[in-house]
């Protein structure tokens, strides 16, 4: 393995929200800064090889008692320690270079665990329908008008004999095709509101959840500082 750290995640704050609504497709897209992608799609692997590019997949669930957990898998993520600022010196770096898994879980909106854990590119690939990252993998599959993506995680944790293990498996309606395949930052959700179960074990400690989740995705060919964006502050709207 090439880095691991532990970081302390930002608490979550959640009204009654069984349900997630989409940001319309077009919002982002006509003020040029984030372009809406073809949902049905794959991004262009060549993203891996862009100087201070970027690919990344986001899974979450929360309940109304706060529980629930975050996912993130990558290549070139932008929040990786020193990725910003090597791209603003002019070293931008490769995302396959700098493959990461961040899982972060919650209980009655507190965080109780947290990992970020990142990857030699040997230790990485990104196929047609799966992710491979170290021991872990996320598989997406679509048939018959439904996307179910299913992750398996096997994640060493610092100063730790344990490991965090376990596994999620989101089911979702497709959304509609359309969108743009160009564009400096391309981002969709990849399903529909979604339902998911999951389960964790870190040592003796155990997580399970299950309910609605959300699932997106974005990529970039240039560094966040050529994109014009300063800071990244991000969420998403659930109603009943």
């Amino acid at each position: 393995m090439r880095f691991q750290r532990v970081l302390r995640p930002p608490p979550v704050h959640r009204r009654k929200a069984p349900h997630v609504t989409l940001a319309p497709s077009d919002a982002l897209s006509k003020q040029g800064l984030i372009h809406w992608a073809d949902p049905h799609q794959p991004f262009d692997r060549s993203v891996l090889d862009s100087a201070g590019g970027f690919v990344w997949w986001y899974c979450d669930h929360v309940d109304e008692q706060g529980n629930g957990f975050v996912c993130i898998w990558s290549f070139g993520l932008p929040f990786l320690p020193d990725l910003l600022s090597e791209a603003r010196e002019g070293r931008p770096v490769p995302p396959r270079r700098r493959p990461s898994v961040n899982l972060a879980l919650y209980e009655r909106g507190k965080p109780v665990f947290y990992l970020l854990q990142e990857y030699p590119e040997q230790a990485a690939r990104w196929g047609d329908n799966e992710v491979r990252l170290g021991a872990s993998r996320f598989t997406t599959a679509r048939r018959d008008g439904r996307v179910q993506m299913h992750a398996e995680l096997d994640l060493p944790v610092p100063r730790s004999r344990d490991r965090l293990v376990g596994q999620f498996t989101l089911h979702a309606a497709q959304l509609q095709a359309g969108g743009e395949t160009g564009g400096d930052h391309l981002w969709s959700a990849v399903c529909g509101p979604a339902r998911v179960q999951a389960n964790f074990r870190c040592g003796d400690q155990h997580y399970d959840y299950r309910g609605m989740a959300y699932h997106d995705r974005n990529c970039g060919h240039s560094p966040f500082s050529n994109l014009g964006i300063a800071r990244w502050t991000w969420g998403r709207v659930v109603h009943e």
